[in-house]
């Protein structure tokens, strides 16, 4: 039996609807999400980079790429940083903008790890190696004690609280604080939050401590992380851990996540191995019965203004986008099929002339 021909445009169209309305289901899946903790948990995370800079011609390089690369994939296969290897020797690399240094190495090759800060739209430095990491600074790359205990919180807890005590005499001052918090949330949103203490000096932290950007010395310190490693920012210090901020703070996580405030606006993923295991621990919790009934607001609200076109988030610009887009398209192709029948049609017609 044969079957009908489609017409070309229409199999464009297609095609061009599928690829639409499959971006368009990822937007409204992120957005339906009942609270922002498990938005973000199923949403994409930062990517940072492993960056080996030497000159082109430096034969070394490619012995180490491969070591590294074999690391990767037996022993990080999980973790949020890609490898990459740059010739500094070409022109108009923008070493501020795109690696977080000055200026290229003055004696190649160096390793470094860049971080990506989408929030705030910057690369920042997390660490340097002179010529490439050794073995026991992959492993520390790849996990720490305090990493290992984030993993294992943050898939049934509704985060984690990390606290590094200060180094000053008001040290641990904000510890009353901190407790008073994680008691009074275990009972308005079981099972609340755990809290995880990180030295700031302790050398297997090192990745952790450079990424948050916490010194050797200076005030107490705390941040909220959740999800699969995302730092919600900013943490906060000192006088500024109080009760009423970090009750804001955590309740921003039970908040609806909506087109306006998607799940990448709520913070930085730190470096982390997470291995497909701790998908299947992930636990949905409901947050209290007021916060619930202010994400169903929230929702709504978005919706009505999405029907009355007032709306501008990324969801309705993307979806006009893409209409357009097809609208042009097909214009385009239709117009050029017409003109090219009307010239075969032309040439038919003096094929048949008897003159």
């Amino acid at each position: 039996m044969t079957g009908r021909k489609t017409h070309p445009t229409l199999r464009l169209l297609s095609v061009l609807i599928l690829c639409w309305a499959g971006t368009v289901n990822q937007e409204i899946h992120a957005c339906a999400a009942d609270q922002a903790r498990q938005a973000t948990f199923f949403s994409s995370r930062n990517t940072h980079r492993l960056v080996v800079m030497a000159h082109k011609d430096d034969g070394s390089v490619d012995a180490e790429m491969t070591r590294l690369k074999n690391w990767m994939d037996t022993n990080a296969t999980g973790i949020n940083i890609i490898l990459e290897r740059l010739d500094i020797d070409q022109p108009g690399i923008e070493w501020e903008l795109d690696y977080a240094v000055p200026s290229a190495p003055p004696n190649p090759p160096v390793t470094v790890l860049v971080g990506e800060d989408k929030v705030a739209h910057r690369k920042f430095l997390i660490d340097v190696w002179e010529s490439w990491p050794g073995d026991q600074d992959l492993e520390i790359l790849a996990t720490s004690p305090v990493r290992e205990a984030i993993k294992r919180n943050v898939v049934t807890k509704w985060g984690v609280l990390l606290f590094a005590p200060g180094t000053g005499p008001e040290a641990g001052e904000t510890e009353p604080e901190i407790q008073k918090t994680l008691q009074t949330w275990a009972t308005k949103a079981p099972p609340g939050l755990t809290l995880i203490r990180l030295d700031r000096t302790a050398p297997e932290e090192r990745i952790l401590t450079s990424f948050i950007g916490l010194p050797a010395e200076g005030p107490d310190w705390v941040g909220l992380i959740f999800a699969k490693g995302k730092i919600m920012v900013p943490p906060l210090e000192g006088g500024a851990i109080t009760e009423a901020n970090l009750d804001q703070m955590i309740d921003g996580l039970m908040q609806p996540c909506t087109c306006m405030r998607r799940p990448e606006s709520l913070g930085v993923d730190i470096p982390l191995n997470w291995e497909s295991r701790f998908d299947d621990m992930f636990v949905s919790l409901d947050g209290p019965e007021d916060t619930v009934q202010l994400a169903e607001q929230a929702r709504q609200e978005e919706l009505d203004a999405i029907m009355q076109g007032s709306d501008r988030s990324p969801l309705l610009f993307a979806a006009l986008s893409a209409l357009g887009l097809m609208a042009l398209i097909i214009l385009s192709v239709t117009g050029f099929a017409v003109i090219r029948r009307r010239r075969r049609d032309t040439r038919v017609s003096a094929s048949d002339d008897p003159r």
